[in-house]
């Protein structure tokens, strides 16, 4: 068994937590609902096995070199909750489960390989929209009710 980093845990409810990566410590700060039930509404979506699939293009305004795309792959295909990855060099189609990782977290990594993401003012919008209904699917999903109403 592979030894745990000492900075790889969080509490929460009392409840001591372990994680993997620095990517599973930061989504479980962000949303610890998805992870840990509760007993008023029982367990969570994570525990119930939930599995939520999304797919994505990524454009950029100019291609990018073949070593570019090779580091872009490898940074990314490390993430959990990547499940498939295909690149050109005018953009990249992605495929992750969304209780895993997110769009904006994918095109932070990228930004980290690459440099800053340069797409026409279009695809900004759009990203910045599955970004929003991303988050709000994700808080709705950390947040469970019973009676199944809003409020």
């Amino acid at each position: 068994m592979k030894a745990v980093h000492e900075a790889l845990w969080r509490a929460h409810l009392g409840i001591k937590h372990y994680f993997c990566s620095q990517q599973c410590v930061d989504r479980f700060i962000a949303h610890p609902g998805l992870y840990t039930g509760h007993p008023k509404t029982g367990p969570s979506e994570k525990q119930k096995g939930r599995v939520q699939i999304k797919r994505h293009k990524i454009l950029f305004s100019e291609p990018i070199s073949t070593q570019s795309m090779a580091e872009i792959l490898e940074a990314v295909r490390v993430m959990m909750g990547v499940k498939s990855l295909n690149a050109h060099r005018e953009a990249f189609y992605v495929t992750y489960d969304l209780m895993e990782v997110s769009l904006e977290d994918i095109e932070k990594t990228i930004e980290l390989t690459l440099g800053k993401i340069h797409s026409p003012m279009i695809e900004q919008v759009k990203r910045g929209w599955i970004h929003y209904t991303e988050e709000c699917e994700l808080e709705n999903l950390a947040h469970p009710s019973k009676e199944g109403g809003c409020h």
